[in-house]
């Protein structure tokens, strides 16, 4: 039964409420009503009994009187009163009045609704009265004769019979008094219990009613207050973190519906509060492996800028080597064009040739070894190139699954890994131009050989100085040309070492901005982790 109060609306349950103490309020009014009206009535009927009373005793104390006034002027005709038997003047007159009094007092009793019995008195009484105003007409005409007989005679219908008379007349009053006075009293005592049935009744309805409004104004309070205390509890729940907290949400009415969205805001919280938290781990995690990443970049870049300071050191090696060679090879023309002035002294000319092709073997021996050096530490740096490309883009993805807070870190490591291309870009440079040295060598070697042939021929013979003059003058200025050629490769391998140095020393300045943002980011997920902790999901 409560669980079906609870369901309907607060409107509803207010409006029945309201109905209910409607009805017990027009029921009280309708007891009242009626009461008032029964009182009303009863008072009505007292009123009546009472002049009914006041009337029947008026006639009672009438007929003693026109009885007595009968007896006064008879004693004034004994006493030859003048006039005594006038009906105008003197007692004889006034025994008429109250006589005519009677008669319409009387008539007044009969038409005022008295009931069988009384009316059968009021009848009976009238019809006595008539006896004995008609043996008073006999009697004052016996009065009026003068004949003292005649008085005699009078004077015992006065006596004996208009007394009995009388008697009777009086005997039918006091009946009919006391019919009426019993009316009276039965009348007085309906209205007294009618007024006490309605003083009861309207006092039990009353406190029906009060009853009823306090029992319907409870019950309406508490499917009211109860789920208002338990959504207020639930409120309080959650301003204090609990966001497990749920309320009944049975009821069908309003305040199952506060409650259900309640209930909602508390599921939908709970479920956001989670997956910051979840993603708040996910982030202090990425924080540190990025912090992790940044470090070993950092590092990587430190040694990646000695590597490129090494090797410029031994570009700058090669380059004087070079410059020599390129001496040498300045000396070896001189050297022709003095052996093509003067044949005398082709000898002397094949021996130094001899002697400068073995300076200049060496040489060329010495920058194939440097060139192979190069190399080596041109794939050494190509080598950390590519670990740098791999450790950005780790950077990146890492960036990727930190979301908006790995932004900025995303755009450092493209950075990084964009410097990581130049770095392999100028490293393949490199290795294309010590190629190409190589290739210089293995021909100045050549050349220098096919010299020491040329060297033994003067030796052998010498008429044919001038051809071999010819063609030595001709891979001497070749030889001079790829000297130049790798002087010039060797002064780019220089600069793309510096610009290998220059990137390495960026990739280190980004490492360590990457190493801040991801020490920033690490902060933000531990303040945010606090706030979280506070909640209770």
């Amino acid at each position: 039964m409560l669980k079906r109060i609870s369901d309907l609306r607060v409107g509803v349950r207010v409006g029945a409420a309201m109905a209910v103490l409607l009805v017990l309020l027009c029921a009280l009014a309708t007891v009242a009503v009626t009461s008032m009206e029964r009182e009303r009535e009863s008072a009505q009927a007292i009123a009546r009994s009472r002049q009914l009373t006041q009337l029947a005793m008026q006639v009672k104390f009438r007929s003693a009187d026109f009885n007595g006034w009968q007896t006064a002027y008879a004693f004034d005709v004994m006493r030859t009163v003048p006039d005594a038997t006038s009906d105008t003047v003197g007692s004889r007159k006034t025994f008429l009045a109250s006589a005519d009094s009677f008669r319409k007092e009387l008539a007044q009793l009969q038409s005022f609704g008295v009931d069988v019995d009384q009316g059968t008195e009021v009848t009976a009484i009238s019809g006595l009265f008539d006896e004995f105003m008609k043996l008073d007409q006999q009697i004052v005409a016996d009065y009026r004769t003068g004949v003292w007989a005649d008085y005699l005679k009078a004077n015992e219908l006065v006596a004996v019979d208009e007394i009995e008379i009388f008697n009777k007349i009086a005997a039918k009053i006091d009946v009919l008094v006391a019919d009426v006075e019993q009316e009276s009293a039965a009348t007085i005592a309906t209205a007294e219990t009618r007024a006490d049935e309605g003083v009861f009744t309207t006092i039990v309805l009353a406190i029906a009613a009060f009853l009823a409004g306090f029992a319907l104004t409870l019950l309406l309070v508490r499917s009211i207050t109860r789920p208002l205390g338990k959504l207020r509890a639930g409120l309080a729940g959650i301003a204090g973190g609990d966001l497990t907290e749920r309320i009944d949400n049975t009821r069908a009415d309003e305040l199952g519906e506060v409650a259900r969205g309640f209930n909602q805001l508390a599921e939908r919280t709970q479920e956001l509060i989670g997956r910051v938290a979840a993603r708040a781990e996910e982030v202090a995690g990425a924080s540190h492996e990025l912090t992790s990443v940044s470090g070993k970049l950092a590092e990587t870049a430190g040694e990646t800028s000695v590597e490129a300071n090494s090797i410029n050191a031994t570009a700058t090696e090669v380059s004087n080597m070079v410059t020599a060679m390129a001496s040498a090879s300045e000396q070896m023309r001189a050297a022709i064009d003095e052996i093509t002035q003067n044949a005398s002294r082709a000898a002397d000319v094949a021996t130094d040739g001899v002697r400068d092709t073995q300076t200049a073997n060496e040489a060329v021996a010495a920058l194939g070894d440097a060139t192979a050096e190069i190399g080596a530490v041109v794939k050494l740096i190509s080598s950390i190139a590519e670990q740098t490309n791999l450790l950005a883009l780790n950077a990146t993805i890492e960036a990727a699954r930190a979301g908006e807070s790995g932004k900025g870190f995303a755009v450092v490591a493209g950075e990084v890994k964009e410097l990581a291309q130049q770095t392999a870009t100028a490293t393949e440079d490199i290795i294309r131009r010590i190629k190409a040295i190589e290739q210089g060598s293995a021909e100045a070697t050549s050349a220098i050989h096919q010299i020491g042939q040329v060297v033994s021929s003067i030796c052998d013979t010498q008429t044919v100085i001038a051809a071999a003059v010819e063609e030595q003058t001709a891979t001497t200025a070749e030889m001079s040309r790829n000297v130049h050629e790798t002087a010039n490769a060797v002064v780019q391998i220089g600069n793309g070492i510096g610009g290998l140095a220059t990137a390495t020393e960026d990739t280190s300045s980004a490492a360590s901005a990457a190493k801040r943002t991801a020490e920033t980011l690490s902060e933000a997920s531990a303040d945010l982790r606090t706030l979280i902790s506070a909640f209770r999901y």
